[in-house]
């Protein structure tokens, strides 16, 4: 009996022969082998069916059809009719003389038959066909899967867009037709308290529009990557200073906690957006006079830049669910500051356009922590 022997630098494909007649399944091992297959031998139809309880399954399998016990055909209707295994491919192995039979395995799902006695060059020529054509059957479906994930995260996607343009939208209609109607106001107090509201709703809109088209322009390959030398600590002087104004509100402290020149290779624009983003967000969940620091690690050719707050933090659900497009998140800031949905989604894209990494950590009740690695230059 042969044993099975592993040939992955030729062939990851898996062969599982199944013959009652040891040496049939010799000659075909020889020849499989020989040219760099992974087989796995079976004596019976109840051995093989034992054989397709482990994962991974073959990825063809070499079936007699004349066995004592479960017959060839038997064993393929049993494994047909399984949802995880019914994709295998199936060679029949036969007399010359079983004409009824193969009618009969072509019924039971079986892929094409091999008379015996074999010639190696048609063995191998109808193995090889099959596999090609169930390596084409999974590229198809993963694409299919993909297109699918895709469609429904668009779905989502339209679904955030219709739900953050909704709120800003109404509360700038509810505003204007206040006005429009005749609305007065006592004081330069409740104007401001007017003025604040649009202003918020207005800058709601203008962020969501604005990952949006980035978003869509990343997506649809729009956007070109221009890697280039990035003076980090220059980068996030001009970050603070867009932020400083909302940062002061809440009496928050942006702290970069380096005082060494600190250099990438990545896109600017992009990385500027990811940044803005992140400590847009750790202003927005940290509490008044709290504070936001900006660190750096060296690792080889790589820096990893850590984004920490202080703040509310983030349960583990949501954590796990932060760069997926089809999740909605809920969460608002500390003074009810509302988000565009986007900003991480948009940020993870940037991130890996540029071959880096990011991700977080977080505690409720103790703040939030993103990590982004990025080339050094």
């Amino acid at each position: 009996m042969p044993e099975k022997k592993i040939s992955q630098d030729l062939h990851p494909d898996h062969i599982l022969i199944v013959d009652d007649v040891d040496r049939n399944i010799q000659l075909l091992a020889e020849i499989l082998i020989s040219n760099g297959y992974n087989i796995s031998p079976a004596n019976s139809g109840e051995e093989a069916l034992d054989a397709l309880k482990i994962k991974p399954y073959p990825d063809l399998i070499l079936l007699d059809i004349m066995m004592p016990g479960l017959s060839g055909i038997d064993v393929c209707k049993i494994i047909k009719a399984d949802p995880e295994k019914r994709e295998i491919p199936v060679i029949f192995l036969t007399a010359k003389a079983e004409t009824e039979s193969i009618v009969e395995g072509f019924k039971s799902g079986a892929s094409d038959y091999l008379t015996k006695p074999f010639k190696a060059e048609e063995l191998l020529a109808r193995v090889r066909v099959q596999l090609e054509n169930i390596h084409l059957r999974r590229e198809v479906l993963a694409v299919n899967k993909s297109l699918e994930a895709n469609v429904a995260a668009r779905e989502q996607l339209l679904s955030i867009i219709a739900h953050d343009l909704k709120s800003p939208l109404g509360s700038l209609l509810g505003l204007s037709q206040l006005y429009a109607e005749g609305g007065k106001f006592s004081d330069l107090e409740s104007l401001s308290e007017f003025a604040k509201v649009a202003n918020n709703s207005i800058k709601n809109i203008l962020d969501l529009l604005s990952n949006l088209l980035s978003w869509a322009r990343l997506q649809s390959g729009h956007m070109k990557l221009n890697p280039v030398r990035i003076d980090f600590i220059q980068l996030l002087g001009n970050i603070i200073n867009l932020l400083k104004t909302t940062a002061e509100q809440k009496e928050i402290s942006i702290n970069v906690m380096s005082s060494n020149p600190v250099f990438v290779q990545a896109d600017m624009n992009m990385i500027e957006t990811v940044f803005r983003n992140l400590i847009s967000n750790a202003i927005k969940f940290t509490n008044t006079g709290g504070k936001v620091e900006i660190n750096f690690l060296s690792k080889g050719d790589e820096v990893e830049i850590s984004v920490r707050d202080n703040g509310v933090g983030m349960s583990p659900q949501i954590i796990g669910d932060l760069f997926k497009v089809d999740v909605r998140h809920q969460s608002q800031g500390t003074r009810k500051e509302k988000g565009t949905g986007l900003g991480l989604v948009l940020c993870k894209d940037m991130v890996e356009k540029n071959n880096g990494t990011i991700r977080a950590e977080s505690t409720q009740g103790s703040g939030s922590v993103f990590y982004v690695t990025l080339k050094a230059s």
